[in-house]
Parts: C-alpha cells; sequence; structure tokens
C-alpha cells in the first residue's frame, strides 16, 4: 500500500511541475504576471513611473549600470508580450554607440551564453560618421539574441534612434497572444 501510494504520489508532482510553466524573468520578476505588478516589482527597485502607453506603461530608472533608462513593460490581451529598455541616447559617435551595444551584450552573454549574432551594414564604410548616418537610415544590423532555455529571448540590438535596445521576450507569453489572435479570425 505504501508502495502504491508513493508511486501515485510521484505521479501526480511530476505532472504538476510538467504542467507548471517557468517563464522568462525580467529584472528578477517573472513575466507571468500584470503590467500592474511588473510596475510594481521595478518601483521596489527603484524605477520611477513616466507615462502611460496605449498597450503598457513606461518607467524610467537604472539598468546595468546605465542611468536614465527607460522601460517599456508593453502588454497584449492583458498579457505582457515584451519589455524593453531604452539605454540613454548619449552617443556621439559609431564606437560609442558600439561599445554600449558590446557592453550590455557581454553581460548578458556571461550569463546566458554565445548569442546568435547578427553585425552588419547594407553598405560598406569603415569611417565613424557614415556609419552612424547608416543607424539613422535603419542601413545597420546589429542583434545578438540570447535563447535563455525554454523561457524566451534576449535581444539587444542597435535601433534606428542610435540607441541601444534591449527586448525580453516570455515564448509562453508570446504563444498565448498568438491563441488569442488566431481565436479573432
Amino acid at each position: 500500500m505504501k508502495k502504491t501510494s508513493l508511486f501515485l504520489f510521484l505521479i501526480i508532482m511530476g505532472i504538476n511541475s510538467i504542467n507548471a510553466q517557468e517563464h522568462m524573468k525580467f529584472m528578477g520578476k517573472s513575466m507571468d504576471c500584470t503590467v500592474k505588478e511588473m510596475q510594481t516589482h521595478l518601483r521596489g527597485r527603484g524605477f520611477t513611473y513616466e507615462a502611460e502607453t496605449e498597450n503598457g506603461v513606461m518607467m524610467k530608472g537604472t539598468f546595468q549600470g546605465y542611468l536614465d533608462c527607460y522601460i517599456l513593460i508593453r502588454q497584449e490581451y492583458g498579457i505582457i508580450s515584451f519589455c524593453r529598455v531604452v539605454l540613454p541616447q548619449e552617443t556621439v559617435s559609431w564606437s560609442l554607440l558600439y561599445a554600449d551595444y558590446q557592453n550590455i551584450a557581454s553581460k548578458i552573454a556571461a550569463k546566458y551564453g554565445d548569442p546568435i549574432v547578427e553585425e552588419r551594414f547594407e553598405e560598406e564604410t569603415s569611417d565613424d560618421f557614415h556609419k552612424l548616418v547608416q543607424v539613422r537610415q535603419g542601413k545597420c544590423h546589429y542583434t545578438s539574441t540570447f535563447h535563455v532555455g525554454d523561457y524566451g529571448s534576449i535581444i539587444v540590438g542597435i535601433h534606428d534612434s542610435e540607441r541601444v535596445i534591449v527586448d525580453y521576450v516570455d515564448t509562453d507569453n508570446s504563444l498565448r497572444i498568438e491563441e488569442m489572435e488566431a481565436d479573432e479570425l
């Protein structure tokens, strides 16, 4: 009887652990929460409220040693679709922008391993000025994508606004949003 009870207990625990979905974390908080819950968590970490957006909230604070970063917590169907970090625009040259990109990517790589990397310009150039012009024109394709197990991805990129952007995307939330969009068809 004890063996049967123990066996049933182990099966139930196994099923529960399979059903317990792990989620991507953003700044220590699981992305399986509401925007308000994430906002409260970030306030506790020193971030300040900036504004409501159409699909979320904007906050401001320190990320990886960079002051005055903007954080966008975006939701769709009441589910967090991603958390975006926008580093402050302090760049006056390509080399400084690229250094920020490399700095953030290397910190994430130290924790999650090597990313899938795309680093190219649409037009060949070797000088800083023309590289920055291509950034502004959207002709700069610099991204490092880190896959965090089955939980999600972290994407570090150089944006045409001359800023480094870091997106945290939760796999399970993305699938749930896709299902809800499909249900509307």
